[in-house]
């Protein structure tokens, strides 16, 4: 078994490989991946094996909001994987009455037994049984699956997963890769630097995505369309950014986030990447638009999203609003800070 020195998405690539590399030698010829907004599963396009991708559930961060992109699904399944979206495993009925009514319950005990050995062991034996209950999976056949401890993939099992009714007949056959413990995946180190205006196409494309995903369970999609038709663009939606004070985040040469605010003290933009949300990211980039310039009260244009954010900084609001977009009304906040 090899064993990594810390827990999370550093390890994702050398736990494919390892993965893929024991699938050809014990002859598996599925390979069962947990993969949440779509990272891991991408890797593996063109591996030469039957791949089996298990998102989280609908409604798993936001009720109603599936984080696996409709379009990469598309193209996995066009290019012959299957992606798996149900109830987890070691949910369901059983976490509603905790969050009802307190207490612990027969899966949550089993779940957390399971995570004695780590989180992506515990991943790697749920994601198992559901692809097997859904039919994805034969159950005369062992399968490798790959799980992770937040995002990416650090653990890798050979195991010949029973259905859940039968669950406890599960047989794992051998642990291929895992964390050295449990330690938590650090949180990216991330830097703030002034913009450039090499960043147009990145920023505008994080805009794009960070609305379609994180704004997702407060806009429709007519709305976030709307909203951000003219990123197809990306030098004209960015013009304004050199005339104002911007300041972009980044963590290993990526762009993560990006706010920019004028001279008069009215705060534009901020985006934070989907995948660093609540990282710090965005207070921080607020903390240097607002030192950066004088003004007696800051205001912002909040979406419905971001308006929670803004009230923990001390903005209020001084009254909804309705704005127009290509036609199509969405509504915001005008908040302010004195």
């Amino acid at each position: 078994m090899i064993g990594f020195d810390a827990v999370g998405r550093a390890n994702t690539d050398a736990t494919l490989a390892i993965a893929l590399e024991a699938a050809e030698q014990y002859g598996i010829r599925c390979l069962v991946v947990a993969s949440s907004e779509g990272e891991t599963a991408k890797k593996l396009l063109g591996c030469g094996r039957d791949v089996v991708i298990v998102t989280h559930q609908a409604g798993f961060l936001k009720p109603g909001i599936q984080e696996f992109p409709e379009a990469l699904r598309r193209e996995l399944t066009n290019a012959g994987m299957r992606v798996l979206t149900t109830t987890h495993f070691f949910a369901g009925a059983d976490r509603a009455v905790n969050r009802k009514f307190g207490g612990v319950y027969p899966a949550e005990l089993m779940a957390h037994t399971l995570r004695i050995l780590g989180q992506g062991f515990k991943v790697c034996v749920e994601v198992a049984v559901m692809a097997l209950d859904a039919g994805f999976i034969s159950p005369e056949e062992d399968v490798i699956a790959v799980g992770g401890t937040g995002r990416g993939a650090d653990t890798a099992v050979i195991l010949r997963p029973a259905h859940s009714q039968s669950f406890f007949d599960t047989d794992v056959k051998e642990i291929l890769c895992m964390p050295r413990g449990h330690r938590p995946a650090p949180k990216p180190r991330f830097t703030l630097r002034p913009y450039r205006e090499t960043d147009n196409p990145a920023l505008a494309a994080l805009f794009s995505d960070t609305v379609h995903t994180v704004n997702a369970a407060d806009y429709t999609e007519e709305q976030r369309r709307a909203w951000t038709a003219g990123a197809a663009d990306p030098a004209a939606w960015c013009a304004a950014l050199p005339t104002h004070t911007t300041i972009v985040a980044e963590a290993d040469g990526a762009v993560i986030g990006f706010g920019d605010i004028t001279a008069e003290g009215y705060l534009d933009r901020l985006y934070v990447h989907r995948s660093h949300q609540r990282e710090g990211i965005g207070t921080a980039i607020c903390d240097a638009l607002e030192r950066a310039v004088s003004a007696e009260t800051f205001t912002t244009d909040a979406s419905i999203t971001a308006r929670p954010f803004f009230r923990g900084r001390g903005y209020r609001v001084v009254q909804p609003q309705v704005v127009y977009r290509q036609g199509v009304p969405l509504m915001n906040y005008r908040m302010e800070k004195p």
